[in-house]
């Protein structure tokens, strides 16, 4: 992009008047003097600023260019301190993590000065970490909602329109578990593009066929298909209700054309959540789904460019038909590998009719030996009663911070005076010695009937220190409600 600005013109000298006498004068006349016209106006100076290449993407150079006329010094490019040279060039690197960068440089001379700016749009790039994805993204518009047309249906954030900004992509759901399975339709993808503070459904920008999941659960992304753009997978688990037969998931690749191809992958379930990383030391991410119509979770391994096969083995089979694991996250703790966060449908205490369940499993982690593959028992994570006494169940969202590990969890727990997903609760647990805190509690229904967040996001995308909760729903809490600091 090249632009030149509105050139800014000395003011012009005033002009000074002297007497003479008309003798002198006459004498001037005389000689051929031809005196009284003004000196001429001293040109102001002018300003071309271009870029060789004006979308480049993330760690390579282009050239930045630029001339100007009646000048005598230019200054302020980014980067390269003190005076410039009237014109020339160098060479600019775009920023590893995507984004607009902007220059601007002024040149003055003795007519006044002039200035141009030119901006570099770096796409961000997708990572091979669902986890590393969200947490780079967060709620990048932090006190600002999602899309409202769709604000609690599973969605995530990344540069999809490859613009150096994030976008927003998301899955609605629109059937009826109440009706007939026979009557039960997909819903919809949307990816959405912030155009002037405002949100615009921009789906047929990139995509043809807005098939969705009958019941989607969780998106997530990576890069799937190794050409550095963000790809989707989208764990959906089907109708909900009886005989919960599952569905296929979904996968959204990204082309060269910019737009995204919509496939099923062959693999059904009852998709609950997902979450992928490399685990076998390929360079391609892999996906833990959380399966509960299988009983476990376990791995679909990238065989590259986006399609993939089952593995059973990463797993370990003791965790087969444990309660139930909803919620899975690849994160890596501090050792280089990442572990895997599981939560639970019945952690033990959850059930008051049976609180030591030999089914039972604990909301914790396993660890990775290294090679992608993980290890019992779990470690559990600490479960103690929130205020109100209520015993909290299936933890449904994880984030590490400098240690500890922040999560979300449900109670679970059947009976009139708590019924099913009745109550919220927010923690913090440093690994390191397993001390917990506990950030947040809720009894009972909000105000708008809900008794439940779908999912919810722990950010410092201010980088204030500050814990910022990015809700499905905003009219239930709202963001940066934690009112607690991240050690630091």
């Amino acid at each position: 992009m090249t632009t030149t600005s509105t050139r800014h013109d000395k003011a012009p000298r005033q002009n000074l008047v002297r007497w003479f006498p008309l003798f002198s004068l006459a004498s001037l006349v005389a000689c051929g003097g031809g005196g009284g016209s003004a000196p001429p106006a001293t040109p102001a100076p002018t300003v071309t600023l271009s870029l060789g290449a004006s979308k480049v993407a993330p760690g390579t150079q282009t050239t930045l260019t630029w001339s100007s006329t009646n000048a005598t010094a230019c200054a302020g490019l980014a980067g390269l301190g003190g005076a410039l040279a009237t014109s020339g060039s160098v060479s600019v690197t775009a920023g590893a993590e995507g984004g607009v960068q902007s220059y601007v440089l002024r040149c003055d001379g003795a007519g006044g000065s002039a200035s141009a700016s030119a901006d570099l749009t770096v796409p961000r790039p997708a990572t091979g970490s669902s986890y590393a994805n969200r947490q780079r993204a967060g709620d990048p518009f932090a006190g600002m909602s999602r899309p409202v047309q769709n604000a609690s249906f599973p969605g995530t954030f990344a540069d999809f329109f490859q613009e150096g900004s994030w976008s927003f992509v998301n899955a609605t759901l629109e059937y009826d578990a109440q009706k007939p399975i026979g009557e039960a339709k997909p819903g919809h993808v949307h990816f959405w593009r912030l155009v002037n503070g405002v949100w615009q459904d921009r789906t047929s920008d990139l995509l043809s066929d807005t098939t969705g999941c009958l019941h989607p659960r969780k998106l997530i992304v990576a890069d799937f298909n190794g050409d550095g753009r963000p790809d989707v997978f989208l764990a959906c688990h089907g109708y909900d209700a009886v005989p919960y037969p599952g569905e296929p998931a979904r996968i959204l690749l990204s082309r060269a054309d910019g737009r995204y191809d919509n496939a099923l992958l062959p693999f059904s379930g009852y998709f609950h959540g997902a979450t992928a990383a490399d685990l076998d030391g390929d360079d391609k991410p892999d996906i833990i789904v959380a399966d509960t119509h299988y009983g476990r979770p376990y791995a679909l391994m990238n065989q590259g460019s986006g399609t993939f096969t089952q593995d059973l083995t990463r797993v370990p089979a003791t965790l087969q038909d444990k309660g139930g694991i909803y919620s899975v996250e690849l994160i890596d703790a501090g050792r280089g590998v990442p572990d895997l966060f599981v939560g639970s449908g019945t952690p033990p205490g959850s059930d008051p009719a049976n609180p030591t369940a030999s089914w039972a499993l604990p909301n914790g982690y396993l660890r990775n030996d290294g090679s992608g593959h993980f290890t019992d028992p779990v470690i559990a994570l600490p479960n103690s009663p929130g205020a109100t006494g209520i015993v909290y169940g299936l933890a449904l969202d994880f984030v590490m911070r400098d240690g500890w590990l922040y999560y979300h969890q449900i109670n679970n727990t059947w009976g009139a005076a708590d019924p099913f997903y009745n109550n919220v609760i927010a923690r913090k647990v440093r690994l390191s010695d397993m001390q917990e805190s506990i950030l947040y509690e809720h009894r009972g229904p909000y105000s708008d009937g809900g008794t439940w967040f779908p999912w919810i996001t722990v950010t410092d995308t201010q980088v204030k220190g500050n814990c910022d909760w990015w809700i499905g729903d905003a009219s239930k809490v709202s963001t940066s409600s934690c009112g607690v600091s991240f050690p630091r």
